[in-house]
């Protein structure tokens, strides 16, 4: 994304991947960000907990009371989002993931408001109706979850248990960035 941005719109980058900081002459800028549907970001945070070899499962099962199984870490997801962004600033390097995005956006950007929110789901597409952009844009594929068999599919893990406590979970994120809650 930022080599789209940098070399298609004279785009200038500020910070490094993820900054929280708008300097002062970027101000008034437009400004957006990427958003992900709810249920693909905590399928695919399953995905990464699942590995054996990964350091989110250790971490995790380090700060969960029950046993790592599917219904008991959407429980705890659940019952601990307010946490997540604490826990990833202390170490637990999943916690950003298992943020829900509003929190994320609030906590971390602290009163920066954004222009406009484009979901990766739809990249191109809302890519393509932003004030700077004149024509159709091909934005480099973020998360290509169909295209890697490590991810697990929402729909392969969904119940409606699974579905009660991902709703809990993303809260806002459905009607702030536009996704439709099952």
């Amino acid at each position: 994304m930022y080599a789209l941005l940098t070399e298609k719109f004279e785009g200038q980058r500020h910070g490094n991947y993820h900054c929280h900081v708008v300097p002062p002459e970027a101000k008034n800028y437009f400004k957006f960000c990427t958003v992900r549907n709810p249920y693909n970001k905590l399928a695919s945070a399953w995905s990464f907990v699942q590995n054996d070899k990964a350091i989110h499962r250790s971490q995790v099962k380090s700060l969960m009371t029950k046993p790592l199984t599917l219904i008991n870490f959407m429980e705890w997801v659940a019952k601990e989002r307010n946490n997540m962004l604490g826990y990833a600033l202390n170490g637990l390097k999943i916690g950003a993931s298992l943020t829900p995005t509003h929190r994320y956006i609030d906590e971390r950007l602290r009163g920066l408001v954004m222009d406009e929110y484009i979901q990766i789901e739809h990249a191109d597409e809302q890519f393509s109706k932003l004030p700077f952009v004149n024509d159709s844009v091909k934005v480099p594929k973020i998360f290509s979850m169909s295209d890697q068999s490590f991810y697990t599919k929402w729909e392969d893990i969904a119940s409606p248990e699974i579905t009660e406590l991902a709703n809990e979970w993303a809260g806002e994120d459905f009607d702030r960035f536009g996704y439709t809650m099952l």
